[in-house]
C-alpha cells in the first residue's frame, strides 16, 4: 500500500509540474464571440513532449490510433471495403477498425492477428475514441450534423469474440476524450464531463458557447487550466473546474 501510494505521489507531482509551451502564442484582446464561427482553417493539435506539452499545425491523416499490418487490399478483402478516414485500436488479439463517414455511415470490424477472422460489430456506429477504467475497455461513440448532436458509451468484452454493451447515453457527440492523473474526461459540443468506474457521468463545466464548432482535435489539463486545441487557434480556461473563465489563444505572426 505504501509502495502504491508513492507511485500514486510521484505521478501526480510529475503531472502537476507539466507545463505547456506558449511562447509563440498571445491572447486575443478581441472578444471570444469572434470566433464563433471561425474562418481560419488551420488546426491545432496539442502534442506530448515527455513532460511537457507543446502547439502545432495539425495534418489530417486517414489513420489514426494504432498501427496495423494488414495491406489495404487484404483489409478489403476481408471486410469488403476500406475507404475514408479510419479509427485503428490494437487489443490483445487483434484490431479494431471504426470507419468514419459522417452522416453517409460509419462501420466498426475486427480482425484477429493473424487475419483469418474479421467480422463486423452492427451494433455500434461512429466509434470515435477508445478507453479504459479499470481495466475494462469502453469506446465513446457519436455524430454530429447540421442541428443533431447525440452519443453513446459501450463496453467492449470478448468472450470467443467481441461484444459490445450499451452502457450509457451521451446528450452530444463527443469531440474529445482525455485522461488527467486518474481521470477520464470527455468534451462534447457543450459540457466537460468526467466518466467513473462505473460509467457514469458528472458534468465538470458548462461551455458558453458551442465549442463543436470550433472543431477541437486535442485538449490538456496543466495545474487547474484547461487547454483546448480548435480551428483557428486555442481555448484557455483558467480554473476550470471552479469559478472559470474563458481565454482566446493565437498564433503569433
Amino acid at each position: 500500500m505504501k509502495f502504491l501510494s508513492l507511485i500514486f505521489f510521484l505521478t501526480s507531482t510529475l503531472t502537476y509540474s507539466q507545463t505547456i509551451d506558449l511562447s509563440n502564442w498571445v491572447e486575443s484582446k478581441k472578444s471570444i464571440d469572434r470566433y464563433k464561427h471561425p474562418q481560419n482553417e488551420i488546426s491545432y493539435i496539442i502534442i506530448n513532449d515527455s513532460l511537457n506539452y507543446r502547439i502545432s499545425k495539425q495534418t489530417s491523416p486517414t489513420i489514426i490510433g494504432d498501427s496495423i499490418p494488414f495491406s489495404d487490399e487484404f483489409i478489403e478483402s476481408k471486410i469488403g471495403k476500406n475507404y475514408g478516414g479510419r479509427i485503428v485500436k490494437k487489443v490483445f488479439n487483434g484490431y479494431f477498425l471504426s470507419y468514419l463517414n459522417g452522416e453517409h455511415g460509419s462501420d466498426f470490424y475486427f480482425i484477429s492477428n493473424d487475419g483469418k477472422k474479421a467480422y463486423e460489430m452492427e451494433s455500434i456506429r461512429h466509434a470515435k475514441y477508445f478507453f479504459e477504467l479499470e481495466g475494462e475497455l469502453f469506446v465513446a461513440c457519436g455524430l454530429s450534423h447540421l442541428a443533431l448532436s447525440r452519443g453513446s458509451i459501450y463496453k467492449l468484452k470478448f468472450k470467443r469474440k467481441w461484444k459490445a454493451t450499451y452502457v450509457e447515453n451521451l446528450e452530444a457527440s463527443p469531440k474529445i476524450v482525455f485522461k488527467h492523473l486518474q481521470n477520464t474526461y470527455i468534451i462534447t459540443h457543450e459540457k466537460m464531463l468526467t466518466i467513473n468506474q462505473n460509467a457514469s457521468l458528472n458534468t465538470i463545466l458548462t461551455f458558453p458557447f458551442n465549442i463543436g464548432i470550433f472543431y477541437p482535435t486535442s485538449s490538456v489539463i496543466i495545474k487547474n487550466d484547461l487547454y483546448i486545441a480548435v480551428r483557428s487557434g486555442v481555448l484557455k480556461v483558467k480554473n476550470f473546474s471552479y469559478k472559470p473563465t474563458f481565454h482566446w489563444l493565437e498564433e503569433k505572426e
